[in-house]
């Protein structure tokens, strides 16, 4: 189970603040250890998690919800893309909100170069993962569901879950690379699509 991370340019603060504003209904597929709901507490959040009320998507009855969250999951699932494409169905979101990794950041370009494509316990390589996510397929997830009000940005390099507290890592300007040169620094793709009636292609 991933740890929070609840810093400048992570995707959990991504998430946080863009849904702190308002009330909405929210699922939360993959919920680990239920950040969300820790930190919404005034918000109806249903969390998809083995070991909650709904051990799988299957369990979730079909009804509206504001909001679908999909953070760190995509990667572990057969076909996303599917998913996708059925949970908006089953669901009628007016918004998704999607954090995937990226297989292409420069740590991996360059371990590739020196002949290295290692699985690891966490990150990117994590050894759970069944997909892998380039800038291009994470734009085709957007150009799956709407044709039109989608953004892309990205998270930064959990630098700080393994520094000391205080010490610098220029935050601010790792995000701008991300956001900026996302395919080459971009640690996870954050992917916020807006749908609206019509917009979902079958």
């Amino acid at each position: 189970m991933y740890q929070e991370k609840l810093f400048f340019g992570s995707s959990h603060t991504w998430a946080l603040d863009l849904l702190k504003d308002r009330e909405r209904t929210i699922l939360d597929v993959g919920a680990g250890s239920g950040f969300i709901k820790k930190h919404l507490p005034y918000k109806t959040v249903d969390e998809v998690e083995p070991g909650t009320v709904y051990s799988s998507l299957n369990d979730v009855p079909d009804k509206h919800y504001d909001t679908l969250l999909f953070l760190d999951v995509l990667e572990h699932m057969p076909d996303p893309e599917s998913v996708l494409l059925d949970s908006v169905k089953r669901f009628s979101p007016n918004e998704i909100l999607i954090s995937v990794p990226n297989i292409t950041h420069w740590s991996i370009r360059l371990s590739i170069l020196f002949g290295f494509f290692e699985y690891q316990d966490r990150g990117i390589l994590d050894r759970s993962h069944l997909q892998f996510f380039s800038i291009k397929r994470a734009k085709a997830l957007i150009n799956l569901l709407s044709n039109y009000s989608g953004s892309l940005s990205g998270s930064i390099v959990p630098l700080e879950l393994i520094l000391p507290k205080n010490t610098p890592t220029f935050g601010r300007l790792r995000k701008c690379f991300s956001d900026t040169l996302p395919s080459l620094f971009a640690y996870q793709y954050l992917i916020h699509i807006k749908l609206g009636k019509g917009n979902v292609r079958t």
